[in-house]
């Protein structure tokens, strides 16, 4: 069931009209929302994100992302490790990238490192992509 918060970094924030409900009965996106806070909710130094926004709409997205870049100004000792397909989306919030391709990983850096100097998300992609298709080789770490 969900259960109200007092903490203003919810990203749950606004569902108080449901907080009735079995999880069960909601939609993808507000069972998204749930996860969420229930994974944050006892304030874990190490936060493990898979696909964390698939299924929630851009406004959620948005909020969602607003939410974490708090969070770790709260919480600075906090480590998130994000695990998406999205490259775009959490280029506005990571700091350090690792791809991988294959299981191996072909770029491990700072975001600098991977885009150069632009912040632009199209180019972020665009660079991501051409990184995916390239040798193995070229990015090689000891990781």
């Amino acid at each position: 069931m969900i259960q109200p918060s007092g903490n203003d970094v919810n990203p749950n924030r606004g569902m108080l009209d449901r907080q009735g409900d079995r999880c069960g009965a909601l939609s993808l996106g507000l069972r998204k929302r749930v996860a969420i806070a229930r994974a944050t909710i006892h304030e874990p130094r190490l936060l493990l994100l898979d696909e964390v926004t698939n299924g929630l709409d851009i406004i959620s997205r948005n909020d969602f992302y607003a939410w974490l870049a708090r969070y770790h100004m709260d919480h600075p000792e906090c480590t998130t490790l994000i695990a998406t397909h999205n490259i775009a989306e959490v280029a506005r919030v990571c700091n350090y990238f690792i791809a991988l391709r294959n299981g191996r990983t072909i770029f491990a850096g700072p975001c600098e490192a991977l885009i150069a100097d632009t912040l632009d998300i199209e180019a972020i992609e665009h660079t991501f992509v051409r990184l995916l298709q390239e040798p193995e080789d070229r990015y090689a770490t000891n990781s």
